[in-house]
């Protein structure tokens, strides 16, 4: 059997100064595949199994919605 999983990170800043606590979503089509909260430095990690174009959502900010791939 082969699986496949994509990381996704990064760091969340606003105005040079990082979200912390904030809460991060990863979706698909409608679908919540992973969510996860950035540490005190904005930092943020998830794995999915999905592949392809995910959505990576930053809760409580409008707007705040971007596209991204996991291979």
């Amino acid at each position: 059997m082969t699986a496949f999983a994509g990381e996704i990170y990064g760091t969340l800043k606003k105005d040079g100064k990082p979200l912390a606590k904030q809460e991060v979503k990863i979706t698909q089509n409608g679908t919540v595949l992973a969510t996860t909260v950035t540490d005190d430095n904005g930092f943020f990690s998830m794995t999915i199994k999905q592949v392809g174009q995910v959505k990576l959502e930053v809760t409580g900010y409008e707007g705040a919605v971007f596209s991204v791939f996991s291979t």
